[in-house]
């Protein structure tokens, strides 16, 4: 009971201030309690995420090739181990890398090096599984199919990225459309970096929005002295064959000021890289451009992992064996 000598204004807000501090005691463990099961679900989410990795990792770790069994002794021979236990751990949870390990003859239709390519292009890329399965009775496919549910996109199960995209479109030498047609005596999928690199360029400096890395390979192959066979384009046909395309070339020595220079004044780059820098053969890639803080983006025409992260100029640099500059005429 109030004092009768309270004011009632007074009364009022007594009251109000009882109700309003019972509220309180209510809501505030409710709060909590839900902020801890949010933080306890974003917790679990990120433990299982983390557990599957962690699982994923120690299964390649834990996994022993045995080298009595005659197929796998064969992959042993062609791939090295490391590589060899890569593929055979993607084996366990995709049927088509488990027929791929499991017919490794069937690839040396071609020569080894297409053989050993195709498969290590198997253990190292999901996206590219698909192409390495159909290779051995799908090459050589006369003409590009228009079928690819991913369009021009990169294909499913490709990772996640914060890499900034830029005006140049990524293509991919393996992609379904046209990894099987023929190039350079083997397929396009596996000797194409050079034509695709050119077509990732041409389309995104010119109007040439339909080019494929097929039509640049047909280009490539009719021009004189342009292809080793079996291996792909020349490196001198980046700057040979650049003014047919409707484009402006500058070779150039590799160093970090030339990268730094010509990014910096919207050119892109393609370079080629010394043999061991990325894989045991010259690789081709493009430097599309710059973040903020000069790290270079760089699509890569084979390989996902090495597009999907951003990269020092040194350290392009020093893998360089040539680049080549190009801009809009």
């Amino acid at each position: 009971m109030l004092p009768d000598s309270v004011p009632p204004i007074f009364a009022i807000a007594l009251v109000a201030a009882i109700v309003f501090t019972f509220v309180l005691t209510m809501i505030v463990p409710n709060c909590s309690r839900a902020e801890n099961a949010r933080s306890a679900t974003a917790e679990s989410q990120q433990d299982e995420t983390t557990g599957t990795a962690q699982a994923t990792q120690s299964a390649a770790d834990n996994f022993e090739v045995n080298a009595s069994d005659p197929r796998q002794a064969k992959l042993v021979e062609l791939l090295g181990e490391d590589t060899t236990r890569k593929l055979l751990v993607k084996a366990m949870g995709n049927p088509d890398v488990m027929w791929i390990a499991a017919h490794v003859d069937d690839y040396a239709f071609n020569g080894l090096e297409a053989q050993y390519k195709a498969m290590k292009l198997a253990a190292d890329e999901d996206a590219a599984v698909p192409f390495v399965r159909s290779y051995p009775t799908a090459y050589p496919q006369a003409t590009p199919s228009a079928e690819n549910p991913d369009g021009d996109a990169l294909p499913s199960g490709s990772p996640a990225s914060d890499v900034p995209e830029t005006n140049i479109p990524h293509l991919y030498q393996w992609d379904s459309r046209w990894g099987n047609t023929a190039f350079a005596n083997t397929a396009l999928g596996l000797s194409g970096a050079g034509p695709t690199c050119l077509a990732m360029v041409q389309r995104g400096l010119t109007d040439s929005g339909e080019t494929t890395p097929y039509d640049l390979a047909k280009t490539v192959q009719d021009a004189q002295n342009a292809v080793e066979d079996k291996r792909g384009m020349k490196a001198d046909y980046l700057f040979d064959g650049a003014s047919s395309l409707g484009l402006e070339c500058i070779e150039l020595y590799p160093s970090y000021n030339t990268i730094l220079e010509y990014l910096l004044t919207d050119h892109v780059i393609i370079l080629v890289s010394e043999t061991g820098a990325f894989e045991s053969w010259e690789c081709y890639c493009v430097l599309t451009g710059l973040t903020g803080n000069n790290k270079v983006i760089m699509n890569d025409p084979a390989a996902m992992e090495r597009s999907y992260k951003l990269w020092d100029i040194d350290e392009l640099a020093a893998a360089a064996k040539t680049m080549y500059a190009y801009s809009r005429p």
